[in-house]
């Protein structure tokens, strides 16, 4: 792991302001506004990095269809198991290791749990997560099955990702409406 040297430790309410405002940019998957749990959790890292705090990218897995989303939306995964990405960042005050997880933005509220940082203690994880470990880019053999399953499903979850962002989008225009 890498050390941060840094003269200045962020505050904890830097810390709660940096996490929600990478939190609340709209996640999304496809397109040129994607922004998803790789890209959230790894600026998170950067900017904390800059504030003296040392954090180290985690993995888990999931699968799409446990998420509370329209059985329609099930219906289009061609791959259900993913990699999902989160932070175990090291609190200065406590010498101590929390998950935070800011990949849901808080306009998504009403359908997804969503992580509420107070800067020390662990947050929700984005769903319930198996087979935790340190992040690690895919090594040759898993790039190998990847590009095979892309040769025989060249859409890959690309129609589910579509139809979520779009849902997602509906979500949060309803929420500002109310």
């Amino acid at each position: 792991m890498k050390q941060c040297h840094s003269q200045h430790i962020m505050k904890i309410s830097e810390r709660v302001e940096l996490f929600d405002s990478i939190r609340d940019v709209p996640f999304c998957l496809m397109g040129k506004n994607a922004f998803y749990c790789f890209s959230k959790n790894n600026l998170l890292r950067k900017r904390l990095a800059l504030g003296g705090i040392e954090s180290v990218l985690m993995q888990g897995w999931f699968r799409w269809s446990d998420l509370e989303i329209p059985q329609e939306a099930k219906n289009l995964i061609r791959k259900d198991r993913q990699k999902h990405v989160f932070l175990k960042i090291l609190i200065p005050e406590r010498s101590e290791w929390v998950y935070v997880d800011p990949t849901w933005d808080k306009a998504l509220e009403d359908v997804f749990p969503i992580a509420k940082w107070n800067g020390v203690d662990e947050t929700v994880l984005m769903t319930k997560l198996s087979r935790i470990s340190e992040y690690k880019k895919r090594n040759i053999f898993e790039r190998i099955i990847n590009k095979v399953e892309r040769k025989f499903f060249p859409e890959g979850n690309s129609q589910f990702y579509f139809w979520l962002d779009e849902w997602m989008e509906k979500k949060r225009v309803e929420k500002n409406n109310s």
